[in-house]
């Protein structure tokens, strides 16, 4: 028995920890949440709307993007003819509060049962995470 062991780790009780490429926010994620992700739970729904922004602009830059867009605009300004009649604008409220956005700190959870004085959660699922911590993705071969 040497002191420098292999140790063998199962697959299913790893997770894995990132950087969230737009937040630079560190994430860890268990194996059943992970699908490859490289953004934190808040930032990837603003990365796939950017990632459609930037599809529809090099789109509209083709030929047939142009003559779309064309057609939906002349559609809309004939849309804009039979309007006659203006709606006034809305009455201006002055007692209007401004809402107190603060951000919201993480908290580390300890679950009951749990040996550890700290218990890492997967940032998607918030279920218990194991302790064995991956930086890399896994190989579909052993």
């Amino acid at each position: 028995m040497t002191l420098h062991q292999n140790i063998v780790i199962p697959r299913n009780d790893t997770a894995r920890m990132y950087n969230c490429l737009r937040c630079h926010s560190q994430v860890v994620i268990c194996r059943r949440c992970d699908h490859g992700n490289v953004y934190c739970v808040k930032c990837a729904p603003v990365a796939c709307k950017e990632a459609k922004n930037r599809a529809a602009v090099r789109y509209q830059t083709t030929y047939q993007g142009k003559v779309k867009h064309a057609g939906r605009q002349s559609r809309y300004r004939e849309r804009l003819k039979e309007k006659v009649t203006h709606k006034g604008s809305k009455d201006c409220q002055v007692s209007d509060l401004l809402v107190d956005k603060q951000k919201k700190v993480s908290q580390v959870v300890v679950r009951p049962g749990s040996t550890a004085t700290t218990s890492i959660l997967c940032h998607t699922c918030r279920n218990l995470c194991s302790v064995f911590i991956r930086s890399n993705f896994l190989c579909s071969t052993a």
